[in-house]
């Protein structure tokens, strides 16, 4: 199933990659976690599901100095982003089986658990990695056909993602 998902994902990388960019709400998404970024104290972060790596770049730009990396499922998109980012350490991880592979300060997950198949493994391997800070968005709306067209397997209504946090530890 992971290989289907970073095949699909490879393509999809590209097709959507001014949608990330310009468009309103993943614009406003990367607002609000730079703000949180700005008060919280961290010399390493990591950006699982780093597609389009705009938010990494905008927070190498604003926190000079520290380590930053970025880790994606598709292997094109991470030699791209290596290519044209050497400053952020890039690496492949399928998030449903491997940990980050060391503790960081700060992890972000924005926008990728609604694209996995097992999303409670994804958040044991997260918990596993031993964070510290864990900053993570989902949509929370209805499913609807679109959203199935992007990859979205599922929302997160109500409290559903907390209750899998707390459950996952």
């Amino acid at each position: 199933m992971s290989e289907s998902l970073a095949a699909r994902y490879d393509v999809q990388t590209v097709r959507w990659d001014d949608a990330h960019r310009w468009s309103p709400a993943p614009r406003f998404r990367r607002k609000i976690i730079l703000r949180l970024l700005s008060r919280l104290r961290f010399t390493s972060l990591m950006e699982v599901g780093c597609a389009q790596p705009y938010l990494l770049v905008e927070i190498a730009r604003r926190f000079p100095g520290r380590h930053l990396a970025g880790a994606d499922i598709a292997p094109s998109v991470i030699e791209d982003n290596a290519r044209r980012f050497p400053a952020i350490d890039f690496r492949r991880l399928d998030l449903q089986r491997e940990d980050l592979g060391r503790a960081y300060d700060v992890v972000i997950c924005s926008e990728v658990l609604e694209h996995l198949p097992d999303h409670r493994a994804a958040l044991r391997n997260l918990r596993r990695s031993g964070l510290g800070q864990l900053i993570v968005t989902v949509p929370a709306s209805p499913l609807f056909p679109i959203d199935r067209h992007v990859g979205h397997l599922r929302h997160f209504p109500g409290t559903s993602l907390e209750e899998d946090l707390e459950a996952e530890g």
